[in-house]
């Protein structure tokens, strides 16, 4: 196999805990032909005296630093900033195995592919990819994952199509190609589901492994699992823009129930996290505006709810009538029973 030059993005900020072993993991790859992007996003830790280092002892790993800018505007700057052939992006609190680049490079090269797509390994446990390796060909077989990708079909099948951008190798002429950037996670939560939609809508190769080489191990830190007083709205504004970038592609009917179960239960999740991290009185006034939302009211309204469990119809029953005291109840109760873990 040709030796491409691939370029590993790694947007850094506070990372000094984990820091040095998703460098190693790169470093110490079976494929050693690559460039490694550290992109420190204003840390107050040690993170930047850690990338100071590990430039300082190999040529390959550059350095780069911006002012508190964000993740995405971070993988944005490496992207702009890549001279390798393909591109995948690594979070500085997670680890990948030694022979994930070879593996997916191959698969690249092999079928001539503009995306990569592989799985992860989730706290010791493998995510394995529903429906196998195959090529997507084609406009109609890449809609079938951009369909699984808005969400699991319903809340008893888990068939919902990895969206990280992480488990991903892209080519850096089709994303330059198709001028695609990561949206703000200031504004929009789950920029890489927009990120991918994105990209898989203009792809025309897709492989796609059966296999799991990135280890994502859970960090109560990590912004994934912290409060967000703007949560619920940059939910609201990722679905708003979901919904009509799958109706510019003529999608939304097709995956209009995957996207509402989906987005509901991220709306589960806010309440949520607004009873674990907030004063009763202040979560419940939080929950009872969002519940005036009409996006919100569009999406229950939206929703299968023929698989869902008795708690979860009794939720879309309380967002319906508008009842926060049973939704932070509800919220209450579950976060009693999952010890406060958040996922």
């Amino acid at each position: 196999m040709k030796k491409n030059i691939i370029t590993v993005i790694i947007p850094v900020y506070n990372s000094e805990k984990y820091l040095e072993k998703t460098i190693k993991s790169i470093l110490e790859q079976t494929y050693n032909n690559y460039e490694l992007i550290l992109i420190d996003n204003g840390s107050t830790d040690n993170s930047a005296e850690i990338c100071k280092k590990y430039q300082e002892k190999d040529k390959r790993v550059k350095f780069y630093i911006q002012s508190k800018k964000g993740v995405s505007n971070a993988r944005n700057m490496g992207i702009e900033k890549a001279t390798g052939e393909f591109i995948c992006f690594v979070d500085s609190d997670d680890y990948i195995e030694k022979d994930m680049i070879t593996q997916m490079m191959q698969c690249a090269v092999d079928n001539n592919a503009d995306i990569v797509a592989s799985s992860f390994v989730y706290n010791g446990h493998t995510q394995a990819e529903v429906g196998g390796e195959k090529l997507y060909i084609g406009k109609k077989e890449i809609q079938s994952l951009i369909n699984r990708m808005s969400g699991n079909k319903n809340c008893k099948t888990n068939d919902q199509f990895n969206v990280s951008a992480c488990t991903k190798l892209y080519s850096k002429h089709f994303l330059d190609q198709h001028v695609l950037v990561f949206k703000s996670e200031r504004e929009y939560i789950w920029e890489d589901m927009a990120f991918n939609v994105d990209a898989f809508s203009c792809a025309e190769r897709i492989y796609v492994m059966d296999s799991a080489f990135y280890h994502y191990d859970y960090n109560p830190e990590s912004l994934t699992h912290s409060y967000d007083a703007n949560r619920f709205e940059k939910i609201m504004k990722m679905y708003c823009y979901l919904k009509d970038k799958l109706n510019d592609i003529g999608m939304y009917d097709l995956c209009k129930f995957r996207l509402s179960n989906n987005f509901l239960g991220n709306a589960r999740t806010t309440f949520k996290l607004e009873a674990l991290f907030n004063e009763h009185h202040v979560a419940e006034k939080n929950i009872c505006r969002m519940l005036k939302n009409e996006v919100l009211q569009e999406i229950v309204t939206n929703c299968d709810s023929s698989s869902l469990s008795l708690q979860q119809k009794i939720f879309n029953i309380a967002i319906v009538c508008k009842r926060p005291k049973l939704i932070l109840f509800l919220s209450n109760i579950q976060n009693i029973r999952k010890k406060g873990i958040i996922n």
